[in-house]
């Protein structure tokens, strides 16, 4: 998650689902309970007709999650085309 370009999908265990950059996170085993923050976070928003949509977070710096909230992370990063 130390990647300048890489950003991560959040899977909450209620169901929502986040993304954004990880700029802080808790990396230390030791610790009970971790936490990730996202900037330039969104929330997928579900609907009916199966036209879900990114919504942005309105006038935040970002999204704390902490990890008994989180069911799992994918991590994800920019592709290049190769020139």
């Amino acid at each position: 998650m130390r990647e300048p370009e890489r950003y991560i999908i959040v899977h909450l265990r209620d169901g929502t689902v986040l993304y954004g950059y990880p700029r802080k996170f808790t990396d230390d085993s030791r610790e009970d309970t971790r936490e990730v923050f996202l900037t330039d976070a969104h929330m997928l928003v579900k609907s009916r007709d199966g036209s879900d949509v990114w919504m942005r977070f309105p006038d935040t710096d970002g999204v704390l999650v902490e990890s008994p909230d989180i069911q799992f992370v994918q991590l994800l990063a920019e592709t290049r085309t190769p020139a």
